[in-house]
């Protein structure tokens, strides 16, 4: 059994999974064409759209009455660090 994983911008690596829990989690529109994913016998991490075949994607079918998931937060650290509240010094 192959191991795969995926990467997810707010997660990090995400895995190991098995080929069916790719499956579900594209179904779930948890992941897309474009999600890069790695498993131990390719050498660099791929899209899924050039994995479709090995996943068996091309037969499942996005369930569209879910949502696709919220993108990541997009605030760089500098502007993290920036919103910090800092207590002031006591006078």
């Amino acid at each position: 059994m192959t191991d795969w994983y995926y990467h997810d911008p707010a997660e990090g690596r995400v895995g190991p999974l098995t080929a069916e829990q790719m499956r579900t989690r594209y179904r779930e529109r948890r992941i897309q064409r474009d999600t890069l994913a790695w498993h131990q016998d390719l050498r660099d991490w791929q899209s899924l759209e050039q994995l479709s075949e090995a996943l068996g994607l091309d037969e499942v079918r996005p369930d569209h009455s879910r949502p696709p998931p919220l993108p990541p937060a997009a605030r760089p650290a500098a502007d993290m660090a920036a919103a910090t509240v800092r207590p002031r010094p006591a006078a």
